[in-house]
């Protein structure tokens, strides 16, 4: 034994390629989908009108969620995200047109 590297390990680091087949949390460039809390915390409810359920329904850069009110009927906010200011308010409706908001495929709140 060399007494000048008394107890010496050497390690090696081998390259570890992670699975190509398995799919990121994310698309990337898209925003996961946003939470009820998160999409509340940007517009201020009319008296009396509150979020209907916790549930977002989210597509690429948009995401709706449907509100209750007391004068009954189907509404929804519809938010847009951008890389540079997040998560924004867009609209309130009850149904968009998927191609006009940029959307490739059906989304839950569109019309086709």
């Amino acid at each position: 034994m060399d007494r000048m590297y008394p107890d010496v390990t050497v390690a090696f680091a081998v390259d570890h390629w992670p699975d190509r087949s398995a799919s990121p949390a994310t698309t990337p460039g898209q925003p996961d989908c946003p939470t009820v809390e998160t999409l509340g915390d940007l517009v201020e409810l009319p008296k009396d009108w509150s979020f209907a359920s916790a549930d977002v329904q989210c597509a690429q850069t948009w995401a709706a969620v449907e509100v209750k009110r007391p004068a009954g009927g189907n509404v929804r906010y519809l938010f847009h995200y951008t890389a540079d200011a997040g998560w924004r308010y867009q609209e309130q409706g009850t149904e968009w047109d998927c191609r006009e908001l940029g959307l490739a495929r059906p989304a839950p709140f569109c019309t086709s």
